[in-house]
């Protein structure tokens, strides 16, 4: 009920203001980004992400050539670039790097206006892009007043999850505001199997159970996103961004035990509940002043992002309840981060740019455990503290050179990074300083046909977070074993260096049509691996820097106009990788997708729009230690969708996504002399539907 009178009330609000004001549009002429920039970019502007009517930006993401994106199996969204996971990917807000609570999902594509993946380094934008960069835009204004209403409804295996948007913008002599907001609710509940093989050395199998799990997963998310552009008389430009997140979880999870052969497990019967409540709260300041020779710019963000949870966990037996565990946390965590950047234009073509950067992020976090019997008897109470700070200072500068068919740039970054972690556990703060000269090389090469070659080498690194840097343990509550281990930080992590080659070539079609090929290479040092071994008894993995990686592939994309009202547009990656402190075959870092492809298809006619697209990730087996075996299943979507203009500037979309419904599966294996285990989970997945009406005013 209260989802629908706020639907009510915000839609009778942006009808009543829209008819207030009647509205003129102008329109310029359109700057192509992808053509025009020396790096290797892909944009998705304000226009393509309305045209699909996704519902989060990982739907959006998932259509570009060497983009990935894996869920489910109670993991988080994750997106990839070059199929290398969490980290190896920079993630920037307005050109600022995400705070590290900072979810990719958590912003709806209507609040966003356009998203550039960047493929390579930039001395400007950040050294930590190894993969490369996503850089999201928020909306803008619009130079003119407006409103938009978005209204959606989707359903998942049984669970309902509505949403509402609306954004509005307005002018007046020497300023201009927009406000966004959007609420939504997600709910997708999923059901599990969980396989547990043990086995001797010689390979005969001793143990075996099966374990039934059904968790229900429910959030609800406020988006705010409050704009104030202001010119002053002299001719300078101060801008203020805002982005507030207000969320919410709960999870409630049951699992039940079936023993085939050899001994039980902890506990035959577990459940738990996590409720967990956060505010990501981020302010953007910007300053830009024109000199008489070049421009300056000046930015001060600041991040707050407090959050709480509250986790209760039964384990069960026959008999009854055996034990009942609480644990509740507190994690607080704030960032500044100052920029500031010159920028002029010399004789012979050249533009220069040189700046500093700099980020302090700290985080305090408390975590307090009472655990009782099944009698209720307290059998004990854990009070723990942890901190960790991370400082970062860079300079940088950037010389572009434009001459005849050519653009030549050469940049330098000087990154310091330093790190430091403790607890009420540890003995003392540990504290680790790390140093990066980026060397960054980038050359555009027009042809008179149109089409462009493009080469780029750079220097990066990826940054150990602070949750793999702070030293608690992550309890497995049920089942410890070396499939599924504890996690526990290691201050001791140190930065991974990559040196990076690439290559791409661009071939016009035409208005809007394109081919495109491109190459990559990185070799990347002191890669971060997961080790297992026991810990007084208990299975535990932890980070370390082990050798050096080599990571690269090769992608194709062609979009093309087949009739004057059906396009297409299709995308193929293929990735490979090795490390070198691994025994292969399928050594590769970060269970690394090794082939991925799209192919979507729309037809537009007469105020109709129908697409369709087909996503391929690739699975197969992946080995993070001498020990240890990940196997993942090949990943198939079919996602249908359409959309009808009632009348100018309403419109009613209907999405059918993962109409194939194919199930996930992953496979855990751990050897040594001793035995060795085997999880597999198999997670059943959904056709989901959708409903969205838009209007625009």
């Amino acid at each position: 009920m209260k989802y629908r009178i706020i639907c009510l009330a915000l839609a009778m609000a942006f009808n009543n203001a829209a008819a207030q004001q009647p509205t003129v549009e102008i329109k310029s002429a359109r700057y192509d980004q992808r053509r025009e920039d020396t790096a290797a970019m892909l944009v998705l502007d304000r226009a393509t992400l309305a045209a699909n009517g996704d519902r989060s930006l990982s739907e959006a993401l998932r259509r570009l050539p060497g983009v990935t994106v894996t869920e489910g199996n109670g993991r988080g969204v994750e997106i990839r670039m070059r199929g290398l996971g969490r980290g190896y990917t920079q993630l920037l807000l307005n050109g600022v790097p995400a705070p590290a609570g900072f979810a990719l999902d958590a912003l709806a594509p209507e609040l966003i206006e356009r998203i550039e993946v960047i493929r390579n380094a930039s001395a400007e934008h950040g050294a930590q892009s190894v993969a490369g960069t996503i850089n999201i835009i928020l909306r803008k204004n619009s130079g003119r007043e407006q409103q938009e209403f978005r209204l959606g409804w989707e359903r998942i295996n049984g669970a309902d999850s509505p949403s509402i948007a609306g954004q509005r913008t307005g002018k007046a002599p020497g300023w201009s505001y927009s406000v966004g907001a959007n609420l939504v609710r997600s709910g997708r509940p999923e059901d599990r199997t969980v396989r547990d093989t043990v086995g001797a050395a010689h390979g005969a199998i001793t143990g075996a159970r099966t374990s039934l799990v059904h968790e229900s997963n429910v959030g609800d998310a406020l988006n705010l996103t409050p704009r104030i552009d202001w010119t002053p008389d002299n001719g300078d430009s101060i801008n203020v961004q805002n982005f507030i997140n207000l969320f919410r979880r709960r999870i409630e999870f049951a699992g039940d035990d079936t023993v085939l052969a050899g001994a039980a497990g902890d506990f035959s019967q577990a459940a738990s509940l996590l409720r967990t409540r956060s505010l990501l709260w981020r302010s953007d300041w910007s300053w830009q002043h024109a000199l008489a020779d070049g421009k300056l710019e000046l930015k001060l963000s600041g991040t707050h992002n407090p959050r709480s949870s509250a986790f209760d966990f039964t384990g069960a037996n026959a008999a009854g309840p055996a034990i009942v565990r609480h644990v509740s946390s507190d994690i607080r965590e704030t960032g500044l981060t100052h920029q500031g950047k010159y920028a002029r234009q010399l004789a012979g073509g050249h533009s220069l740019v040189l700046g500093w950067d700099g980020a302090t992020v700290r985080r305090r976090q408390t975590r307090d455990e009472l655990e009782r019997d099944g009698s209720g008897a307290i059998r004990s109470t854990t009070g723990e503290s942890y901190h960790g700070t991370i400082r970062r200072l860079a300079g940088f500068v950037q010389d572009e050179w434009a001459f005849n068919a050519e653009v030549l740039s050469l940049g330098l970054r000087w990154e310091t990074l330093r790190t430091g972690a403790g607890g009420s556990n540890s003995a003392a703060l540990t504290e680790q300083d790390s140093r990066v000269l980026s060397p960054v090389l980038q050359w555009l090469h027009k042809l008179p046909s149109g089409s462009q070659w493009r080469l780029g080498a750079s220097r990066t690194y990826k940054a150990p977070i602070m949750l793999d840097l702070i030293p608690r343990r992550y309890t497995i509550d049920n089942n410890n074993s070396p499939t599924t281990p504890d996690l526990r930080g290691n201050p001791q992590l140190r930065p991974e260096l990559a040196w990076g080659l690439d290559a791409v070539y661009d071939h016009p079609l035409g208005k809007d049509a394109t081919l495109s090929a491109s190459l990559f290479a990185r070799r990347i040092d002191d890669v971060v691996l997961q080790r297992v071994g026991l810990e007084a008894g208990r299975w535990v993995a932890v980070n370390g820097n082990h050798g050096h990686a080599d990571v690269y592939g090769f992608a194709l994309e062609a979009q093309l106009a087949l009739t004057p009202a059906l396009r297409m547009r299709s995308n193929l990656a293929l990735n490979r990788s090795r490390t070198s402190s691994v025994p292969g075959p399928h050594n590769r870092p970060d269970s690394q997708i090794p082939l991925s492809a799209n192919l979507s298809l729309d037809y537009r006619r007469q105020g109709l729009t129908l697409g369709g697209d087909f996503n391929f990730q690739a699975g197969g087996d992946s080995r993070a230690s001498a020990n240890r075996l990940a196997t993942a299943s090949h990943e198939r979507k079919l996602d249908l969708r359409a959309a009808w203009q009632l009348h100018p500037g309403r419109t009613l979309r209907l999405t059918l996504a993962n109409l194939l419904r194919q199930d996930r599966i992953n496979v855990e294996r751990y050897e040594d002399a001793d035995g060795w285990r085997q999880t597999r989970t198999d997670a059943g997945t959904h056709t989901l539907l959708r409903l969205v009406y838009e209007a625009n005013f």
